[in-house]
């Protein structure tokens, strides 16, 4: 993986994700997992078989530069939080700015504890609760543009 232009092959993806769900399971259970659109879907759903948990509630982030707002759900109700503990999955993580304004708002919204995973992280970057690599250029994805931008809001 030597940069945005190589491609990663879905046999490597798995092995990355089925490598990190083996970190997670050796320290946290949580009840829930959310991933964030879109690059957390497939991710998220390795590690909920990985891991045995059926409660996924999606959440989409949109950003302008470094300030995060809420596409999905609309106005935030992804249902019952109390009590619980989440895991919130990415594909990457560059800047972790989505990471923190989606653990505020599942905190403000009774979790008990949330921690974040993704599959490749920025290297410089900290506060990732777990991760399978830390690089320095992110590959390009199967299912995803190298480039999204700006995601606005509807």
């Amino acid at each position: 993986m030597s940069g945005r232009l190589s491609l990663m092959i879905w046999n490597n993806w798995i092995k990355l994700v089925t490598e990190v769900s083996k970190q997670i399971g050796l320290t946290y259970q949580p009840d829930i997992i959310v991933p964030a659109m879109n690059g957390g879907l497939i991710p998220a759903t390795i590690i909920s078989v990985n891991l045995q948990i059926k409660d996924i509630r999606p959440i989409s982030v949109g950003r302008r530069q470094r300030r995060r707002h809420l596409i999905y759900p609309e106005l935030g109700d992804i249902g019952n939080l109390r009590h619980k503990k989440i895991l919130i999955v990415e594909d990457d993580a560059l800047t972790g700015l989505s990471f923190d304004f989606i653990k505020k708002l599942l905190l403000q919204k009774g979790a008990a504890e949330v921690r974040t995973v993704c599959i490749f992280k920025y290297k410089d970057l900290s506060g990732i609760d777990y991760y399978a690599r830390a690089v320095k250029k992110f590959p390009c994805y199967p299912w995803k543009k190298p480039h999204f931008g700006d995601r606005a809001a509807n």
